[in-house]
């Protein structure tokens, strides 16, 4: 379970949302006895978030020295914040629900990209019509595909053609040449043009 503070999210809330989301981890945290550890950090956040609040209010209708009293005020805010992240963050250890509680946001890693399996032709039929089969697909997670590349080989497998896509696990190759030997490999695609190995070349016939 991930247990990291996302920090990226208080420094980039609107300057004016950033005073309610301290103001939230105060009230979670202050005298809290789940957080008895995080006290002192917590109590010298009070000071800066008073301070900005000023600050930002002054700015609001002020000239180039209140804006940079505020934009000063706002980094000894996140600076705060960055130590009760991080003492929050080393005693938490696996408890992302401490985290939460806290009302911080925690980091969500980025998806896992996989690559495909293998997939496996469960039936290649003709369909009774001149250059055409029916394939049926087996995939290990099709969640995970996102289409499949098909190519045959008229000549034993010494050269593979085509390169047709198919995004089902049921559908009709058409426009293929009449052999009574034709060889049909198929891979999967997944995200981030992930590719499976080929499938075993399977014989077939077509009209």
């Amino acid at each position: 379970m991930n247990n990291k503070i996302s920090r990226r999210h208080y420094r980039r809330v609107p300057q004016s949302a950033l005073i309610a989301y301290s103001e939230n981890i105060l009230i979670r945290t202050r005298d809290v006895a789940q957080f008895a550890f995080l006290q002192n950090e917590v109590k010298a956040l009070e000071t800066p978030l008073e301070q900005y609040r000023a600050a930002l209010a002054a700015a609001l209708n002020g000239g180039r020295a209140e804006i940079a009293q505020k934009n000063n005020q706002l980094k000894a805010l996140i600076a705060a914040l960055d130590a009760v992240a991080n003492s929050l963050e080393a005693h938490a250890e696996s408890s992302q629900t401490m985290i939460l509680d806290a009302g911080f946001s925690v980091v969500i890693p980025p998806a896992r990209i996989e690559t495909p399996e293998t997939p496996e032709i469960q039936r290649i039929s003709s369909t009774g019509r001149k250059g055409e089969l029916l394939v049926l697909l087996n995939d290990a997670d099709p969640r995970a595909v996102l289409t499949h590349g098909i190519e045959y080989s008229d000549d034993q497998g010494q050269t593979w053609k085509n390169g047709i896509y198919r995004n089902q696990r049921r559908f009709i190759l058409t426009d293929l040449p009449s052999s009574p030997q034709l060889f049909i490999r198929i891979r999967s695609i997944g995200r981030a043009d992930r590719l499976s190995k080929w499938s075993d070349p399977v014989l077939t016939a077509v009209l």
